[in-house]
């Protein structure tokens, strides 16, 4: 018999499209679903403990995505960058939250990331 106690966790909420702060919590060196190398990332929002996960692609065409993660942390992006993904955990922003569907349900995700 397995007994779990479930009174002090929290689950996903989706949030209302707004502002919030978030603070990066994990940080993965993943293969996208088509093969491109990207980095997993788990932001939590703060006054709530909701994850929102975003994927940043690293190809020239998505680097975008990644220059605006990197420009709010404060890394100057104006040429060749090289730093250390997990340097990132613990680094608090501000994001620009939107519900999206995702496999038939609706997610939150990041729309814009900016410096706390």
């Amino acid at each position: 018999m397995i007994n779990l106690d479930f009174s002090s966790v929290k689950g996903n909420v989706l949030l209302e499209e707004g502002l919030y702060n978030v603070t990066i919590k994990k940080v993965e060196e993943k293969v996208s679903s088509t093969g491109k190398p990207m980095l997993f990332v788990v932001f939590e929002e703060e006054t709530t403990g909701t994850g929102i996960f975003e994927n940043y692609v690293l190809t020239e065409e998505c680097l975008w995505k990644i220059k605006e993660l990197l420009d709010a942390a404060g890394i100057d992006t104006d040429e060749a960058v090289e730093f250390e993904p997990t340097e990132l955990i613990g680094l608090s922003f501000k994001a620009k939250v939107v519900q999206r569907d995702y496999n038939d349900s609706k997610v939150n995700s990041i729309k814009k990331i900016f410096a706390a």
